[in-house]
């Protein structure tokens, strides 16, 4: 629990990188609102798509523990080199593989809860990850990235500073995972590998009335979400 609450909390503070360095981008790079925005979708978008994979092959066996190293690894190597670009296609396309990767903290963190956790603590241990997530990576990285962004940190960018700690810490813990985070074995099952599965699953779903509230109010309840993104590049 303490490395899945760890990894969220890194989570938590890559997601709020692109919102707290908004007005910074906008300055440094000379974006306008449309392509700020066009990034938090980019980004939105990849990690909605990319969650039902990472959920199949952990279904199917994969090593979760492994799964969440590469996602680590692959969601630093794409900040790390964020922060050297300046050129908004490949800054949009390294948001849209930052997506990918960090799409899959919610489903395997999920998974691993699930069968680690007594059933009198599994929503416990969810608010736990919950609370690494919003409380300590999106409000320190929030903070952290909103008061440096506009600054010149050791002769960089500050934005370009902070895009590179959160790649740098991530990196850094990436091993950790590997080598601390429990992960029972299961059996590996190649043949249940595949999205017309899940895509069959997900329709079956759509029969529950208390599914389909669940998902109607988080639709709703994302908006808000997303315009208060724009509240710190406002404020400044």
């Amino acid at each position: 629990m303490m490395m899945l609450v760890a990894v969220a909390a890194l989570d938590g503070a890559d997601t709020q990188l692109l919102p707290a360095s908004f007005r910074a981008l906008e300055v440094d790079l000379g974006l306008d609102l449309s392509g700020l925005s066009m990034l938090a979708v980019a980004q939105g978008v990849a990690m909605s798509i990319a969650g039902p994979f990472w959920g199949n092959l952990a279904d199917s066996g994969v090593s979760r523990r492994l799964l969440i190293f590469g996602g680590m690894v692959v969601w630093g190597i794409s900040t790390a080199i964020l922060a050297s670009t300046a050129n908004f296609q490949a800054i949009l396309i390294l948001r849209v593989l930052n997506g990918c990767a960090l799409g899959l903290l919610t489903p395997l963190a999920q998974s691993l809860v699930a069968d680690l956790s007594d059933k009198s603590q599994r929503g416990y241990n969810f608010g736990w990850i919950e609370f690494g997530n919003r409380t300590l990576g999106q409000v320190i990285g929030i903070i952290f990235v909103a008061s440096v962004s506009e600054q010149q940190v050791f002769g960089l960018a500050g934005w370009r500073f902070a895009y590179a700690t959160i790649a740098f810490c991530s990196l850094l813990l990436a091993p950790c995972v590997l080598i601390f985070l429990y992960d029972p074995p299961r059996k590996f099952m190649p043949d249940r590998i595949g999205l017309m599965n899940e895509l069959q699953c997900f329709c079956s779903y759509l029969t529950i009335p208390t599914f389909l509230a669940v998902a109607t109010q988080g639709i709703f309840g994302t908006i808000p979400g997303a315009a208060l993104s724009f509240g710190t590049m406002y404020l400044q």
